[in-house]
C-alpha cells in the first residue's frame, strides 16, 4: 500500500467542543510521554497489561512499536484511544478475512500477505483528545499525531529496521523519516521509538546530538567492537540526528545504568551492564532548540514485564496559551474497520 493510500485510511481528527477549541496540555503539569516496543498486540491480555501500566504511571501519550496489528484503525482502551498504522493492503486483508469467516481455508501465501511483522501505534489519554488535530498513518514503521498549540505539537512513533535487515531498507526508512522530520520545522516535534541503534563510542562531531549518558560509556574504541551491520544502524541514526538537528534525550540526563537500559535479551538475568545482554536502543528525540522542554527522562525497568524492551518515560513541558473563543470547524476523516468497508465519519 502506498503512502497516499495510507493517509487516506486515517486522515485526521478534530474534536468539536461546545464553545472552545482548547490548546495543548492545559495546566502546569508536564506531559508524560512513554515509548516501548510491545512485541505484538494481538493478545488481548497484553493490551490489558499495557493499559494498566500506562494508567498506573499516569502516561498521557504512549508510542508503541512492533504492534503487528495489520489495519489502520482506532481502538477504545478505556482511559485511552489507540491508533495504529500498517503497510498491509486493506483490500487484500479484507478478502482473506471474508474467506476465513465463510469457512474457507486460507493458503500460506494469503496469510503471509496479510501478516504485519512491524506495525506502530500511539495511545492517547482521552483527556487530550480535545487537543488532537490529526492522526497520520504513514506506514508500518511510522505514525504521527498532531496536537493544537500556538505552534502545533507533533508526536511520532518510529520503528527502525534491525541490524540484519538489508541496507536499502534501512536507508529508505531514514530517508522517509528525514522527510517527515523536516516538515513544519517551526512546530514542536518529539520522535520516540525503537531505533535498533547502539550509540557506543561517541565521536566528537556527535556531542551536540548525543549526550554522555550512553550505556557502557562513550569510549571511541568500543565502536570498533560492534559488528558492521550494527555500526551501520548506529551511523544512520546519528546522521539523521545531525541532519535534522535533533538530540537523543535519554542520553543527556545523568542516570544509573539501570535507568538507561531499554532492552534485555531473552533469558538474560541480572543487571551487569558491561555484558551484551542489556542494551540502550530506544530513544526519545527532539530538536536541539526544544531540548529544554524535556524535564526528565528514564527507563522503567521494573513495572513492565510484557516485553523484552523497557518503556522510556519522558516528562515534557510545553508552554500553553489561552484557548480561542471560536467554534472549530468539523473535520472529516476515515477509519478502516478490519471486517467492514471503510466509512466516512464526522466528529
Amino acid at each position: 500500500m502506498n503512502k497516499a493510500t495510507l493517509n487516506k485510511d486515517i486522515k485526521g481528527w478534530k474534536q468539536a467542543a461546545p464553545a472552545l477549541q482548547h490548546k495543548w496540555n492545559p495546566g502546569k503539569k508536564p506531559m508524560k510521554l512513554a515509548s516501548i516496543n510491545v512485541r505484538g498486540l494481538n493478545d488481548i491480555t497484553k493490551r490489558q497489561h499495557i493499559t494498566k501500566w500506562a494508567e498506573d504511571n499516569e502516561v498521557d501519550i504512549l508510542c508503541m512499536q512492533e504492534t503487528k496489528i495489520n489495519a489502520n484503525t482506532k481502538e477504545n482502551w478505556g482511559t485511552y484511544e489507540a491508533y495504529f498504522s500498517t503497510d498491509i493492503d486493506a483490500k487484500t486483508r479484507d478478502q482473506a478475512e471474508t474467506k476465513r469467516h465463510q469457512g474457507h481455508k486460507i493458503t500460506r501465501a494469503e496469510w503471509q500477505a496479510i501478516a504485519e511483522h512491524h506495525g506502530v501505534g500511539i495511545a492517547i489519554n482521552k483527556k487530550l483528545i480535545p487537543h488532537l488535530l490529526e492522526i497520520k498513518a504513514h506506514s508500518g514503521r511510522l505514525i504521527e499525531a498532531v496536537f493544537l498549540n500556538t505552534t502545533n505539537v507533533r508526536i511520532v512513533s518510529a520503528y527502525a529496521p534491525h541490524a540484519a535487515r538489508p541496507v536499502e531498507e534501512k536507508e529508505h526508512f531514514y530517508e522517509t523519516l528525514g522527510e517527515l522530520t523536516n516538515q513544519h520545522r517551526h512546530w514542536h516535534i518529539t520522535i520516540a521509538g525503537d531505533f535498533n541503534a547502539k550509540l557506543t563510542g561517541r565521536k566528537d562531531i556527535e556531542t551536540a546530538h548525543i549526550g554522555r549518558r550512553i550505556l557502557r560509556g562513550d569510549r571511541p574504541r568500543d565502536l570498533e567492537l560492534l559488528p558492521d551491520d550494527t555500526q551501520q544502524n548506529r551511523e544512520l541514526f546519528v546522521q539523521w540526528c545531525i541532519a535534522q538537528d535533533l538530540t537523543a534525550g535519554n542520553t543527556t540526563f545523568q542516570k544509573p545504568d539501570r535507568k538507561l537500559v531499554t532492552y534485555r535479551s531473552p533469558g538474560f538475568e541480572g543487571w551487569d551492564t558491561n555484558t551484551l545482554g542489556l542494551e540502550q536502543v530506544d530513544f526519545v528525540c527532539t530538536r536541539r532548540r526544544d531540548h529544554h522542554t524535556i524535564q526528565d527522562i528514564e527507563s522503567d525497568t521494573e513495572g513492565a514485564p510484557f516485553s523484552d524492551h523497557f518503556p522510556i518515560v519522558a516528562w515534557i513541558k510545553i508552554q500553553t496559551q489561552k484557548a480561542q473563543d471560536k467554534q472549530p470547524a468539523r473535520t472529516r476523516f476515515q477509519w478502516h474497520s478490519p471486517y467492514n468497508n471503510a466509512r466516512n465519519l464526522t466528529r
